[in-house]
């Protein structure tokens, strides 16, 4: 009986028979590859979004780099010009031009 069984199905064409068969999938509908394609399109704007942010923050840091660098230079010119007397610190930390008279 049960050779007779298996028999009919192996004689069925429709979509039931199909997806007994291993490693068969079903098909999609129209309403779920458009889902998935929109599913597809806002992981990729994600994406693209944190990739912007992420080149933003980069081109940030490269800025407040330079501006280290320049602030550094000028702290050893103005602490040249201390040690060499042109200027001078007074009580309260100002700096000022020194008075060599």
């Amino acid at each position: 009986m049960t050779y007779y069984f298996f028999s009919f199905l192996a004689d069925q064409k429709g979509n039931g028979f199909s997806l007994l068969r291993l490693g068969t999938k079903r098909r999609r509908t129209k309403q779920e590859i458009s889902d998935e394609k929109e599913e597809l399109e806002l992981k990729e704007q994600a994406v693209q979004e944190k990739l912007y942010a992420a080149e933003t923050m980069l081109q940030k840091v490269q800025d407040l780099e330079a501006q280290v660098q320049v602030n550094q230079q000028s702290k050893d010119f103005i602490e040249h010009l201390l040690d060499t007397g042109v200027l001078a610190k007074d009580i309260n930390g100002q700096i000022d031009v020194a008075n060599n008279a």
